[in-house]
């Protein structure tokens, strides 16, 4: 019936089948019998699917391929009813594009049902280890391949004269209160933040039932219990966040936890806060600005490793100039366990400023600086065996005819040479007066 099906209602051409099957006696008289059988076929693949799709029996596969194709449907309909008068045609047409909106409204709703409850199904194997689900059932029949399945079984199909007909039913028996918080969990699945607060409200569960355990026997959670026990909490924990976070207010110590997985990655962390302010129907103008501040975070971080990397290049090259901007970046390090109880709102504009200019120190730089700082003795040898840059051409050329052809020994002076002609400038051209800038 599939195959009969689609091409019935996909091929342009078997409109003529119903228009030949409306021609009068002396018109059949003359076709072959394949094709009075093939329009006979037609014709009854057409009745008992338009009788299925009346009754509610009809697959579900089938009321989306009618739907899909439902000017071609209507067309067959049409020709099928050309004896009626016009008013009947109308009136009866009608009532047929009527009953299909009833049934592409039930598998819309039967579907939905099935995607919230993947979505629940999602966040309870999220928080596995922490709290058990009796989600048997419910798995089984989330698994159930619906477009096989004929939709009566699945919903409680309706008339065009019911007068309940608003209300779609399906066989997942969702209460309004579950189907409510499946719809919220399908919304915020993707948001960060609200599966940090959905495992924290789980964990906190398991610690509660381990005290528990000694003297009751723990069961799994219904669905109720969970609705109660964990999304009720997790979705009050989340609408706190929100606020503070909306208002600036998150210290910086949860700044650290909840959004260290988005270092580098601003955009994205922009999308998920906009998920918290789609939800709450906020404008969103606080997002980009909040973003920002996380970032500057995030890059203070960075700043303070540079400024402890400059500090001991500056200690290890004995230089006494002007370091002031490192002062503020290194109080912000050793003074860091007080800090993190600030607000994110609250970030100094010379602790900003002072992130600013050590914004080029990428970190392959700081990383070259640090090898200099661990190889004090080294660069303090170099500078007493080389007063200059120019004498290590000199030098070099010295230790290659004492290297002879050992390979090694070949190599170790080409990385002398690369090393301190790459530091040279550090090495060489610092003045001991000289400062940060």
């Amino acid at each position: 019936l599939d195959g009969a099906l689609n091409h019935l209602l996909t091929r342009p051409d078997i409109k003529h089948l119903f228009i030949f099957n409306g021609s009068g006696e002396d018109f059949l008289d003359r076709l072959t019998d394949e094709a009075k059988e093939r329009m006979t076929i037609a014709d009854s693949i057409y009745t008992s699917v338009s009788h299925k799709l009346n009754s509610g029996c009809i697959l579900v596969k089938h009321v989306e391929l009618i739907v899909k194709y439902k000017k071609q449907f209507l067309s067959i309909w049409e020709l099928k009813k050309e004896h009626l008068s016009v008013m009947e045609k109308t009136n009866q047409k009608h009532a047929l594009e009527k009953v299909l909106e009833l049934r592409h409204q039930e598998v819309l709703v039967v579907k939905k049902d099935q995607k919230i409850l993947g979505s629940f199904l999602d966040m309870c194997r999220m928080v596995q280890d922490y709290v058990k689900v009796d989600l048997s059932e419910i798995e089984q029949k989330h698994s159930e391949n619906l477009d096989s399945k004929a939709l009566n079984e699945i919903v409680t199909v309706r008339h065009p004269d019911d007068h309940s007909s608003g209300k779609i039913e399906t066989f997942y028996n969702l209460s309004p209160a579950l189907k409510k918080t499946y719809e919220m969990l399908h919304d915020f699945k993707e948001s960060h933040i609200f599966r940090y607060c959905w495992k924290r409200v789980a964990k906190n569960l398991l610690s509660s039932y381990e005290d528990l355990s000694e003297e009751y026997e723990i069961n799994a959670l219904t669905l109720d219990d969970v609705l109660e026990c964990v999304f009720k909490p997790c979705y009050h924990e989340f609408c706190q966040l929100y606020s503070r976070l909306k208002a600036g207010e998150l210290t910086f110590a949860e700044v650290d936890i909840l959004f260290r997985d988005f270092t580098n990655n601003y955009e994205e962390l922009k999308k998920d806060l906009r998920i918290c302010s789609r939800y709450h129907r906020d404008n969103g103008e606080w997002i980009d600005s909040r973003a920002q501040q996380i970032q500057q975070y995030h890059e203070l971080h960075l700043a303070v490793d540079s400024a402890t990397v400059i500090d001991k290049v500056r200690e290890g090259l004995r230089l006494y100039g002007d370091f002031t901007v490192l002062r503020l970046l290194l109080n912000f390090r050793d003074e860091f366990q007080s800090f993190q109880q600030e607000k994110l709102s609250c970030m100094s504009p010379e602790l900003i400023r002072a992130k600013k200019l050590l914004q080029s120190i990428t970190d392959k730089r700081r990383r070259c600086l640090e090898e200099l700082t661990l190889r004090r003795e080294f660069v303090n040898w170099v500078k007493e065996a080389l007063e200059d840059i120019t004498e290590l051409k000199v030098f070099v050329d010295l230790a290659s005819i004492s290297a002879g052809e050992n390979d090694m020994d070949v190599d170790r002076v080409a990385c002398f040479h690369d090393a301190v002609l790459g530091y040279s400038s550090l090495l060489y051209e610092l003045k001991k007066e000289s400062g940060f800038e």
